[in-house]
């Protein structure tokens, strides 16, 4: 059933090593006995080629293991890649800083009880998603390094080891990129997030809104709002209220051609404050551009592990 399987694990073999002992130990003693038997003695030869032949077979079968003890206090002596990111992320990374670690790393569990230190899935998670959901650091084994090849990424630390996929990893390559907050444009374009407004008259709805919490999050770095209006009349604009759980969250809205409308600071967290959407005939869409995106269970200030940027509602 071992041999059969497709992922093959030396420990599976656990259970065959008494089995190969006590066999081996039948043998060794099945050899000793045909050599040093009574009439054999008589040949001083026979008994010194007997002698030489069993401290052969000990020592073959202690070399392996000698060797592979040394190989695991070399192994344990050397210094693994990902001991020296973790010293750059105690020492080297700014301490707000929010950094995505790919699983495959397998980094040690507690990086992760770090503030702003978080694993993610390469597979299912792409640097542009990361860029989007406030990520300012990605870090990943050195063989994946082309996924982090964007416009809006640039290389901040390259950390030697393996570069070769291992299915243990032993000190495997590592590179760190940033994100740059000036190219977050086109970390949006690969992942775009969008929202809808609805406009009917005076009356502005918004969609997203999640009934038991009573507005709706905003939870990327760049979000478009489309504007859907159910009637012909223009409304002048549509009056919000904004809510951050980060303080100093900076909000900055444009039209689609980049055209500045409005901005604001949110210097209090959790305090719910009017946001003015200007709308004309024409608006159709605006993008709302946010400075942080946490996560409260990341950040070790709640157990929310949804990454969070500004809350939205209808304003009264």
């Amino acid at each position: 059933l071992m041999v059969s399987q497709k992922a093959n694990f030396t420990r599976n073999m656990v259970p065959v090593v008494p089995y190969v002992a006590v066999l081996a130990g039948i043998g060794f003693n099945l050899i000793s006995t045909t050599l040093t038997r009574s009439h054999t003695l008589r040949n001083r030869a026979r008994v010194i080629a007997a002698s030489v032949l069993l401290a052969g077979i000990c020592a073959a079968a202690i070399a392996p293991l000698v060797k592979r003890d040394g190989d695991i206090v070399r192994a344990a002596a050397a210094v693994d890649s990902r001991d020296v990111l973790a010293n750059w992320i105690k020492t080297g990374r700014p301490p707000e800083a929010d950094l995505a670690i790919a699983g495959p790393l397998q980094a040690p569990p507690a990086l992760f009880k770090i503030s702003g230190v978080d694993a993610f899935d390469p597979v299912k998670q792409s640097a542009a998603s990361l860029a989007q959901a406030g990520y300012d650091y990605i870090a990943v084994p050195s063989s994946l390094a082309p996924s982090l090849v964007a416009e809006f990424l640039t290389s901040t630390l390259s950390i030697s080891g393996e570069v070769d996929q291992q299915r243990v990893p032993r000190s495997p390559a590592i590179t760190i990129a940033k994100v740059d907050e000036n190219r977050l444009p086109k970390a949006a374009e690969a992942s775009p997030s969008v929202i809808d407004l609805l406009v009917d008259g005076e009356t502005a709805t918004l969609p997203c809104v999640n009934a038991r919490e009573g507005h709706c999050w905003i939870q990327n770095r760049i979000t478009t709002v489309t504007i859907h209006r159910a009637s012909s009349s223009p409304k002048s604009a549509a009056r919000l209220e904004v809510m951050s759980p980060w303080s100093d969250q900076r909000i900055s809205i444009t039209t689609k051609e980049g055209d500045h409308l409005t901005s604001m600071t949110l210097k209090e967290p959790g305090t719910w404050t009017p946001l003015t959407l200007p709308l004309s005939r024409d608006t159709s869409t605006l993008i709302i551009t946010i400075s942080q995106v946490h996560s409260p269970h990341s950040k070790l200030v709640g157990g929310d592990k949804r990454r969070l940027g500004i809350a939205l509602r209808i304003g009264s």
